[in-house]
């Protein structure tokens, strides 16, 4: 079987981490462990450490080669899936999209995708308020009140929204696997769909998965339900995917309809 390469990408606290670090404890799965910068790794390749003569075929050649050469640290023997992260902000989005499409043709992507985008703001805050931004342990529950300003919310959607509508456009150059937070990291679901997409045999990854939750965020975010409404209004004025639209309007209606309880689980992202 030919050797498979495939890159994680999300934005902020979306379980990037999480699945990279599952992924990666699979015998046949060889990654380099820690978050790759998008610049200069995706974006310069070999003319990062060049003077500027190399030719075009060695930078065409350099960015898989590098993508190979930082995928097998791990030193694993009999390999059949190579994997590198990279968590990118709203702004390196579209460059993002379009050095993968230009200098990774063959590499298969995990789009980690979050839908409720309260909790991955509150997460960002709260991270930023912590100084703390990838922690592997496992969390105590916190309840602590958090207020939300809604200029801020507001502002941090149409990020969001418009980074992933960029993001989307890789399903029509790529072979894609979308990962959900709230459907396959939340849920604790097991990673067979993964593991056929990479083509691995079946393995029990990160056994730790369950311990790394937090409440939801509907439990200690002030106006939960207000500012549900108000992401939901910015998204239906957005002009994005109709299908990456109605991912959101429905899992936010879903999210509207339900009971208040405390005692449903949400992945500490990371």
């Amino acid at each position: 079987m030919k050797e498979v390469y495939y890159l994680i990408v999300g934005l902020p606290r979306s379980g990037n981490t999480v699945l990279h670090l599952a992924l990666a404890a699979h015998p046949q799965v060889s990654a380099c462990i820690d978050e790759i910068k998008y610049h200069p790794f995706f974006s310069e390749g070999i003319s990062v450490f060049t003077r500027g003569g190399e030719t075009e075929q060695e930078k065409q050649n350099s960015h898989l080669g590098l993508f190979q050469m930082m995928a097998s640290l791990s030193g694993k023997k009999k390999v059949k899936a190579y994997g590198l992260h990279t968590v990118i902000s709203h702004t390196e989005a579209a460059d993002l999209v379009y050095a993968i499409q230009k200098n990774y043709p063959a590499v298969r992507i995990i789009y980690v995708k979050r839908l409720n985008i309260i909790a991955q703001l509150a997460s960002v805050i709260r991270s930023d308020k912590k100084q703390l931004w990838i922690s592997m342990q496992p969390v105590e529950p916190d309840y602590s009140p958090l207020s939300i300003d809604r200029q801020h919310l507001i502002e941090y959607t149409q990020q969001v929204i418009r980074a992933l509508d960029r993001m989307e456009d890789l399903k029509t150059t790529h072979s894609v696997k979308e990962w959900i937070y709230e459907f396959q990291l939340e849920q604790c679901q097991n990673f067979t769909e993964l593991f056929d997409f990479l083509g691995l045999d079946g393995f029990y990854a990160y056994p730790f998965l369950p311990s790394k939750l937090n409440p939801p965020a509907r439990t200690y975010v002030h106006d939960y339900f207000e500012l549900l409404e108000i992401v939901a209004r910015i998204i239906e004025q957005e002009p994005i995917h109709l299908g990456l639209k109605k991912q959101f309007l429905d899992y936010i209606q879903t999210e509207l309809s339900a009971p208040l309880d405390k005692s449903k689980p949400d992945f500490a992202a990371a």
